[in-house]
């Protein structure tokens, strides 16, 4: 088997699954009443306030791609820009939209593993920025079907959101949690961690208040959804029991105590239902958050605006390599695409698939070209060019296409080697680098990595390589961004290979 397959199967063995959007979820939001009491706050402070709104108006965020500490496992780039063009959208008919103030990838392990343990919220807190909506995405909160949750309250040090990066292409959780942040409760407030099930509530259900013993379950017909205490609050919001199910209809036949039939809003954002075509915000849920974007303490948020607030409505044109033209090389190839108007930078990824899920590399720059280096000579690549800006990242359907990397133009100068490569590469910093080895005899030799100014700054003592495939790793953990050659020696010769860490 050559060195070729063995990397194909390599790579096959790296699929990730593919994170699903529009599955069932649980939000891990735990202080329900003190937002529905800001909420009611906020609505008497505001009484008779008229706000415009045919006024834009733009909301900082400040992503943190949490990863490990090992640099490891961070949410892709264009997760995130999904997750931002989603509430973008959800919010678009209230004049609200929100920019990418900030986007950084945050190595930590304690939040990215355990965010609701006080050292995940005390190094989030300590990372915050208090100038902008803060969600964290992280690899795992520890309860089972949690997408995310609003930590709270206002204006405090734990004023951030948290959503498990499983769930961040889900249209729903996003807008779900920043509707927390906005002072919303759940449609079935007082059922939030006690769903409605017929063996233990009954059916009518008989009982004056919801499970949380403190909020009176509304009644079907809203009759008595003037009480500040009833149900979520709104009255354009029907009763809801907490019956979120794995469809948009609600088929259930479930009476409340004085006889009439429930029938929960399934398209709300506030609720569990999912499979809907489209999720909406009532008028007095758009009324609250107005109420809580003007409140004192969301006064932080307030009166900022992106520095290009263009609509990017246009694809990249991809010039060069395309359809499957060879190139001169694999050592390096620039790919080119024209300037998109609006665009200040853009996401650029290649893959050996055209579902860019096997072993896609990815940069953002804010060139219309990039070159990218060290390729498997003969194979051929898929890539394409996602544009966007701080506020317009709903992107158009990019194009893509391909090109066939040429032989390597640089030999290993070792009599005994057929093939050295090294993957990934360019390679994010922290990142483990592969080395592979196809030698014709056996021999003795060592590894080195060296920086632009020829010191060498790792090492791996004199080994025997024996014939055939091997496979070597570098942690290149605390290596910083730059250029850095690999250089294998042996008695008989010296071989090189450059790597860019970024």
């Amino acid at each position: 088997m050559n060195l070729l397959k063995v990397l194909g199967l390599i790579l096959a063995a790296t699929i990730s699954t593919k994170s699903q959007s529009e599955k069932p979820f649980i939000c891990g939001t735990e202080h329900l009443e003190d937002i529905k009491q800001e909420m009611l706050h906020n609505r008497e402070t505001f009484k008779g306030t008229v706000f415009l709104r045919n006024v834009l108006n733009y909301i900082p965020v400040k992503i943190h791609m949490v990863a490990y500490d090992d640099g490891s496992r961070p949410i892709a780039v264009l997760s995130v820009l999904k997750m931002m063009c989603s509430l973008n959208t959800a919010y678009a008919d209230q004049n609200f939209q929100f920019y990418i103030k900030d986007m950084v990838v945050l190595n930590n392990t304690t939040i990215t593993e355990m965010p609701q343990s006080s050292g995940g919220a005390l190094q989030m807190s300590l990372n915050k920025d208090s100038k902008a909506i803060n969600i964290f995405v992280v690899n795992k909160i520890n309860k089972d079907g949690v997408a995310g949750y609003y930590q709270g309250p206002a204006g405090s040090s734990n004023d951030f959101i948290v959503i498990q990066k499983d769930y961040i292409s889900d249209v729903r959780v996003a807008p779900h949690e920043v509707g927390h942040y906005l002072s919303l409760p759940h449609t079935f407030h007082g059922w939030d961690s006690d769903p409605w099930d017929a063996t233990k509530h009954g059916n009518p259900v008989t009982s004056l208040f919801a499970p949380d013993g403190l909020t009176l379950n509304e009644l079907a017909d809203s009759s008595n959804c003037g009480v500040k205490n009833v149900g979520d609050g709104f009255c354009d919001t029907p009763a809801d029991y907490n019956f979120g199910t794995n469809s948009c209809s609600f088929s259930l036949v479930v009476k409340d105590r004085i006889g009439n039939t429930l029938a929960p809003q399934t398209n709300n954002f506030m609720n569990y239902f999912f499979g809907c075509n489209g999720y909406i915000f009532t008028p007095n849920q758009k009324d609250a958050v107005v109420n809580s974007y003007n409140s004192t303490g969301r006064r932080d948020i307030r009166g900022t605006s992106p520095l290009n607030a263009t609509v990017i409505k246009n694809a990249a044109v991809l010039i060069k390599p395309v359809g499957g033209q060879n190139t001169v090389s694999a050592d390096s190839v620039e790919l080119d695409w024209n300037d998109v108007e609006g665009a200040t930078r853009y996401l650029v990824q290649y893959d050996v698939v055209s579902t860019f899920e096997l072993q896609v590399v990815s940069t953002i720059t804010k060139e219309s070209k990039w070159t990218i280096r060290n390729l498997i000579p003969g194979r051929t690549y898929h890539w394409r060019v996602i544009p966007f800006n701080d506020y317009s990242t709903c992107y158009p359907d990019p194009s893509r296409t391909t090109f066939k990397a040429g032989g390597a133009t640089a030999t290993p100068d070792i009599p005994e080697v057929k093939s050295f490569l090294v993957a990934p590469n360019p390679i994010q910093e922290n990142k483990q680098l592969s080395i592979y080895l196809e030698t014709k005899t056996s021999f003795n030799g060592t590894l080195s990595i060296y920086d632009v100014r020829g010191s060498r700054i790792q090492f791996q003592s004199k080994e025997r390589f024996q014939s055939g495939l091997t496979t070597k790793t570098f942690d290149l953990s605390g290596l910083s961004a730059g250029v850095y050659m690999v250089t294998l020696t042996s008695e008989k010769g010296v071989a090189n290979r450059k790597i860019v860490v970024y």
